[in-house]
């Protein structure tokens, strides 16, 4: 009777703090594949090759972006052709599978230590890990709407306050000056009324009204425009 060693397998998905703090198992970018590559190497001290479709790498100098554009492999070369170990990534989760032998567990030992050391969750299961790495991607989608609605409010804030304070601007100005006309016109009704018969008084104060009133509204729409026009020539020059 023995009992079997079973095969070295984990899966790593990387967290939302991976990303933020800029891991250096990036599997986005050549630079993160070119460290993950150099560090199986290493830690293998075996030749490693990188796999994707048609291609074979066998330096991690040829990776160009268009080589992660799909779902590639690190295959690391054993003289010994039943052994294996293959770290594949997918959907942003590096799955790492290996022979029942010392090597690849001591492999998987070794590197997990160095990837979860820079932000990545380790699962033994498969399922599990596609679950997470859903679970992430539906999280940063969210937060990023979410950030784009905060821009969007704000900016809406902003302009509504902007908007606010030309409108208020413009209103004063209509005020002082329909007030300056109310206040002539109404110093004239009452000196012809003095003189007249103070009976018409009240007619012409109800005439006084229209007029003050269209004053208002022409002054308030051409103080508006001209302090939109400030405000733009003075944003034109701030931009140089």
């Amino acid at each position: 009777m023995r009992v079997e060693t079973p095969r070295a397998e984990a899966h790593f998905v990387k967290t939302r703090s991976a990303e933020e703090n800029n891991s250096k198992f990036d599997t986005t970018t050549v630079a993160g594949v070119v460290e993950l590559w150099e560090t199986v190497e290493r830690l293998s001290n075996v030749p490693v090759e990188f796999k994707t479709g048609n291609w074979v790498l066998e330096s991690s100098n040829e990776i160009t972006e268009e080589h992660l554009e799909q779902r590639w492999a690190l295959n690391v070369k054993y003289k010994n052709f039943s052994s294996y170990t293959n770290i594949e990534c997918l959907d942003n989760v590096l799955d790492f599978y290996g022979s029942a032998n010392a090597e690849a567990h001591q492999l998987l030992a070794s590197l997990s230590d160095e990837i979860t050391n820079e932000g990545y969750k380790k699962f033994a299961s498969y399922e599990t890990a596609r679950v997470e790495a859903r679970r992430n991607k539906y999280t940063k989608r969210k937060v990023g709407k979410l950030g784009k609605k905060t821009a969007l409010i704000g900016q809406f804030s902003s302009l509504s306050n902007q908007g606010s304070t030309l409108n208020m601007d413009a209103l004063y100005k209509a005020f002082i000056y329909a007030g300056r006309l109310y206040r002539n016109m109404l110093v004239i009704a009452v000196s012809i009324a003095a003189f007249t018969s103070l009976d018409h008084l009240k007619t012409m104060i109800f005439a006084i009204i229209p007029p003050t009133v269209a004053l208002g509204i022409l002054v308030f729409t051409w103080e508006r425009e001209l302090l939109k026009r400030d405000k733009i020539w003075n944003e034109m020059r701030k931009r140089g």
